[in-house]
């Protein structure tokens, strides 16, 4: 099976995604202060993000419909595993308009790391997104430290898991 045009499909809509949110609000990035939220959750419950404040957040913003974000979960997923732990995170907020269209991906992926559902994109028109996937590094004074944009592969998972670690170690001194 060619899988190229849905993954072209898929990166044009990921480039109409950066540009159709230039023109509403700056970006945020590194310095900003970030946004929390309370946003639906798997089976109709929701999930607080301010629960995560004092904590490390890796926090990813992707969609069904984007190829490279659903290759880059299992990554997250198994980051997420490892900083169980610890005091840092990983969320996934799904800006698909449909709910139970993302919420079947999650199960089909088997994952464990918290998601949220952002189908209006309340927090997603805070943070403005400039493509998908997208992860902003927040540190635990709420503080965005980085932001990662396209698929983070293993290697940069691996030197993210490093910085997570150390930003622990500075937290706890």
């Amino acid at each position: 099976m060619n899988r190229t045009p849905s993954l072209v499909l898929a990166a044009a809509l990921c480039g109409f995604l950066r540009a159709g949110a230039a023109w509403a609000q700056a970006p945020l990035g590194q310095g900003d202060t970030a946004p929390v939220a309370t946003l639906a959750g798997p089976g109709g419950g929701t999930l607080d993000l301010s629960t995560y404040q004092g904590k490390v957040v890796l926090l990813n913003f992707w969609a069904s419909w984007c190829a490279p974000c659903l290759e880059e979960m299992p990554r997250l997923d198994q980051l997420h595993t490892r900083l169980a732990p610890t005091d840092a995170a990983v969320v996934a907020v799904s800006i698909d308009r449909r709910i139970a269209r993302a919420e079947g991906l999650v199960t089909h992926l088997g994952l464990s790391m918290p998601v949220a559902f952002d189908p209006k994109g309340e927090l997603a028109n805070h943070y403005q997104p400039q493509s998908l996937p997208v992860s902003f590094l927040i540190g635990a004074d709420g503080q965005i430290l980085e932001v990662f944009e396209g698929a983070l592969d293993d290697a940069a998972v691996a030197k993210l898991e490093t910085r997570i670690a150390s930003l622990q170690q500075v937290g706890t001194q």
